[in-house]
């Protein structure tokens, strides 16, 4: 992968996890106050207990990666599979206990493809490597 393309795909993980920071912090809010200017962005079927474990972990995730990378801590990679793994424990039980559409499944299975794909981009990129280096 050419270092063009992997600023590209940083460029385009890095939005996506400030889009996740918002959504974590919107979800938060839908969490501690009784209404929200927005619409509420968390499933009314998830209990509180579970939505509060998704939205603080993604909260924590979404601001381990973009600070690791803004600080070039050189253990970000780690620390988002660490994050990602807990982000999956509350999918697997909102997919397999509360959810009830046919696509489910599938989702969830693209939704661990993608935090493999996005690690195994953290761990082989020459250009992560290189910029998550020590000076």
């Amino acid at each position: 992968m050419t270092d063009r393309v992997a600023r590209l795909a940083m460029g385009l993980l890095l939005l996506v996890h400030v889009f996740l920071l918002a959504w974590a912090l919107a979800g938060l809010a839908d969490w501690l106050l009784p209404r929200t200017p927005w619409p509420e962005v968390s499933n009314p079927l998830f209990p509180r207990w579970v939505l509060l474990l998704q939205w603080l972990f993604i909260l924590a995730t979404a601001a381990v990666f973009l600070l690791g990378y803004a600080l070039r801590w050189r253990h970000m990679p780690v620390a988002v599979a660490v994050g990602y793994a807990a982000m999956a424990a509350p999918c697997a039980l909102e997919t397999t206990v509360y959810l009830q559409h046919a696509f489910r499944y599938p989702a969830m299975a693209i939704e661990y493809a993608a935090y493999l794909l996005i690690l195994w981009f953290l761990f082989r990129s020459g250009f992560v490597r290189r910029r998550l280096a020590p000076a």
